[in-house]
C-alpha cells in the first residue's frame, strides 16, 4: 500500500484551494489580493498575498509533470523488488546487477 505525505503549513492553502486560487489567477486573471479574498487557508482564515502566490506557484510547478517521482530503476541496472518477483516467475531475473548495455545472463 502507498502512503502519500503531504505537509501543509496552517497558514498555507488546502491543495484544492491552490487549485482553485490558481483557476482564478491564471482563467479568470484575478490578481493575488482578490484571490486572497475568495479562499481559506488551513486554519480558515483569510490568507497572506504571499501564501497565495506561494500555491500558485507550486501549482504551476506540477503541471505538466508527475506528481509522484520518478526513480529511473530501468537505467540503473538493478530490478526493484516487485519487478525481480514478476521476472523470477518468467525465469528471466539473475541475482547479480549486469553492467549497462550487457546481455542478459541465461
Amino acid at each position: 500500500m502507498v502512503l502519500v505525505t503531504l505537509n501543509v503549513p496552517q497558514r498555507g492553502l488546502h491543495p484544492i484551494e491552490a487549485a482553485r486560487a490558481w483557476h482564478l489567477h491564471n482563467d479568470d486573471g484575478m490578481s493575488f489580493r482578490d484571490i486572497r479574498l475568495e479562499v481559506v487557508n488551513m486554519l480558515k482564515q483569510v490568507p497572506s498575498v504571499k501564501a497565495v502566490f506561494t500555491a500558485v506557484r507550486s501549482v504551476d510547478a506540477v503541471q505538466g509533470t508527475k506528481a509522484m517521482p520518478q526513480y529511473g530503476y530501468s537505467r540503473c541496472g538493478i530490478l526493484p523488488p516487485s519487478c525481480k518477483v514478476r521476472a523470477a516467475a518468467h525465469g528471466s531475473v539473475s541475482s547479480t546487477p549486469r553492467a549497462r548495455g550487457a546481455s542478459p545472463v541465461t
